[in-house]
């Protein structure tokens, strides 16, 4: 059985036949990286030889958003529930939830990103996108969003400092 079925059976179950809540799936993610600590040394060339990972924030930013959504996707299939990724690189959110512990609730799963001096100490903000016309237009169909953002009934984003 996998460690996130294990630690969502630490949780709180529901009343309703004993489904898990959309809080204990989402602070079983947050356990998951709490404390992450960077284990790459580069990129594999097809030759196999490796070079470095250049010092150039939105790559070291690609790379943990890469490992974030592949970790939520493991979690989301344990627990067979929908996991709907983005359509392009642009597109809000990195990943939605749908089904399974959700049941027919929409969830948009969105990673943040700062930098942090070797203190542990946030160096950098959180960039939350222009989402101007998504609130604006909350029920409008955009190629800016996987689904309309007025469709979502939760949106999850990093909240730490």
């Amino acid at each position: 059985m996998s460690e996130w079925v294990d630690r969502l059976k630490a949780c709180s179950v529901s009343t309703d036949g004993g489904s898990y809540s959309a809080e204990d799936f989402e602070n079983v993610l947050h356990d998951r990286f709490d404390g992450f600590s960077w284990d790459y040394t580069g990129m594999l060339k097809s030759s196999g030889d490796t070079i470095s990972i250049p010092k150039v924030s939105n790559c070291v930013t690609a790379i943990f958003e890469v490992d974030a959504v592949e970790t939520a996707e493991e979690m989301a299939d344990d627990l067979n529930t929908s996991f709907i990724e983005l359509e392009h690189s642009r597109q809000y959110p990195d990943a939605t939830l749908r089904g399974g512990v959700f049941d027919d609730r929409l969830i948009a799963l969105d990673i943040k990103t700062a930098r942090r001096n070797s203190n542990g100490k946030r160096i950098s903000g959180m960039t939350l996108g222009s989402y101007g016309q998504y609130f604006s237009n909350p029920d409008t169909d955009t190629q800016w969003t996987r689904f309309p953002y007025g469709e979502y009934d939760e949106h999850w984003g990093n909240q730490s400092n």
